[in-house]
């Protein structure tokens, strides 16, 4: 019985700041690639505005 407390106490005080951390990294990174992605189509459709009005 022990050891099962000692198991239980270790997972509750168990580190989680690098979990979070990397999920905080994966948001980060999945929000800079959806802006990217809008740029880069503002960027694409601004530039075919200007050639097509600007021959």
């Amino acid at each position: 019985m022990n050891v099962i407390r000692a198991i239980a106490e270790g997972v509750s005080e168990a580190d989680t700041t690098s979990l979070i951390i990397k999920t905080d990294l994966a948001e980060l990174k999945a929000d800079l690639y959806r802006r990217l992605w809008i740029m880069a189509a503002g960027i694409v459709g601004l530039t075919v505005t200007l050639i097509k009005v600007l021959p």
